[in-house]
């Protein structure tokens, strides 16, 4: 959860944080960091970490623990 990674990627790219999204599998470092840096983000529910970690809690209860709301959610990657 770390925006100043994200920040630092936006200005060596030159691309705004408005045109990007951060697409990742953890709410709690890939989420709550892209939305700290002013990214929209999605959130991988199928495989990964978040996939996992569905296997015994509920995605919200998930999100409430973690404090980070995805913009969007998609269950992989094609």
């Amino acid at each position: 959860p770390y925006p100043d990674i994200y920040r630092y990627a936006l200005k060596k790219a030159g691309i705004a944080a408005t045109r990007t999204v951060m697409v990742g599998d953890t709410i709690r470092t890939d989420i709550l960091g892209g939305m700290q840096a002013g990214l929209r983000t999605v959130l991988v529910t199928g495989t990964g970490i978040t996939a996992d970690a569905l296997a015994t809690e509920p995605l919200e209860r998930l999100i409430d623990q973690q404090g980070a709301t995805p913009d969007y959610l998609i269950d992989k990657m094609q």
